[in-house]
């Protein structure tokens, strides 16, 4: 196990809606939600304003494919028929058990508490070739997007 997150004994990223587990430990300070924005290359005043992540948590998630998307509001209510919508610091955590990146699309968390120095909304996601970085909620998303949602037991 990983400082970040449960480690993929095969690193191979599970397939659209399989369910598996993640761990976060949401008090190390690469997992605090500024420290991802700094992490990802970006300065300036961002502030964030929805919940943390606390301690060490294990959680259900799976990944979905939901269609085109005319607005990040339309993604929203699409993901809720699937599952919760995750805090967005559950990035590092698929980050970190699934380091490898699969080339089959963007996998965004849609939890728009990240906001730019312009007050712009913005959202963690992790990119096709790997890399994590935010994406603003003012534009559509294409059907190649995937997203990360939280199940129940």
């Amino acid at each position: 196990m990983s400082e970040h997150g449960t480690v993929s004994v095969s690193g191979v990223h599970p397939p659209v809606s399989e369910i598996f587990e993640l761990t976060l430990d949401g008090d190390l300070p690469e997992n605090q939600p500024l420290e991802m924005v700094r992490r990802d290359g970006y300065s300036g005043t961002w502030k964030h304003n929805g919940p943390v992540v606390k301690g060490v948590q294990t959680r259900r998630f799976k990944i979905v494919q939901i269609g085109y998307c005319r607005t990040f509001d339309e993604v929203q209510t699409k993901l809720i028929q699937h599952g919760k919508i995750p805090e967005g610091q559950w990035r590092q955590a698929y980050k970190t058990a699934y380091p490898k990146p699969d080339g089959n699309g963007p996998i965004g968390i849609a939890d728009s508490s990240w906001v730019l120095p312009n007050g712009r909304a913005c959202f963690p996601y992790v990119l096709t070739d790997g890399y994590s970085d935010f994406c603003w909620t003012d534009h559509a998303f294409n059907d190649f997007w995937r997203w990360l949602v939280e199940v129940s037991k």
